[in-house]
């Protein structure tokens, strides 16, 4: 890595712990104007819905729950590549989920009320559990941001590597868009569980190459003293 990518990815991470700690601080001392924003952007959505976007929602969450996330992680470690993908995939996934899991316990913030969907949906139900942060936002996102980004190494061309992280990126917003728009989270966990998200993946990156530079080193040491 770089200095430029190296310093890229520490603002990134600076600019995401920022933001979160910013809204975890209103959210956790009832600031009204927050909460006035997150009860007024789940009415707009609540009052904009469509069957077409009902069933489309619905689908992008289902593929970001927890067993779903837990199936394909299992697939990934029977792949013959697990060393390259399926490992890194997976153990940044179990890092968010307990990471997650510890700050909807801490927070304890309920989700929107009488906002779901109306209408059943491909049997879809209103999650239990606390709101605070986005387990979809943050868990279900940095699986698939992970998994592409191992694929991602393993493309040359460098058109194919662009179109990947465009549809990573796509993704990951319309996985958002889906916990707002079912009114199963407010605005700001959904914002939070994706700092935390972006500060995980980079906390990875920083480590990733960190230890692959000291394992060249290694290498050229030893080759030398051969």
């Amino acid at each position: 890595m770089n200095k430029a990518k190296k310093m890229s990815t520490v603002l990134c991470l600076l600019v995401s712990l920022l933001v979160f700690i910013t809204l975890f601080a209103l959210i956790i001392t009832k600031n009204e104007t927050i909460l006035k924003m997150d009860n007024s952007v789940a009415q707009i959505f609540f009052d904009a819905r469509t069957r077409l976007l009902d069933y489309l929602f619905v689908i992008v969450s289902y593929m970001g729950e927890t067993m779903t996330i837990v199936v394909l992680c299992v697939i990934l470690l029977l792949l013959p590549n697990r060393k390259q993908v399926g490992l890194p995939v997976v153990m940044l996934t179990v890092v968010s989920l307990v990471v997650n899991f510890v700050l909807k316990m801490i927070i304890a913030r309920q989700r929107p009320e009488n906002l779901f969907l109306i209408q059943d949906t491909l049997g879809y139900k209103m999650p239990d559990g606390y709101s605070f942060p986005s387990g979809h936002a943050q868990t279900a996102n940095i699986f698939y941001f992970a998994l592409s980004f191992s694929v991602l190494n393993t493309l040359k061309k460098k058109w194919a590597r662009r179109l990947l992280m465009t549809f990573a990126i796509f993704f990951c917003l319309l996985m958002c868009l889906a916990r707002i728009y079912l009114c199963v989270h407010f605005l700001t966990d959904v914002i939070c569980g994706l700092c935390i998200m972006i500060a995980i993946f980079c906390i990875y990156i920083l480590i990733q190459k960190h230890f692959l530079k000291i394992n060249e080193k290694h290498m050229n040491k030893y080759k030398g003293q051969k």
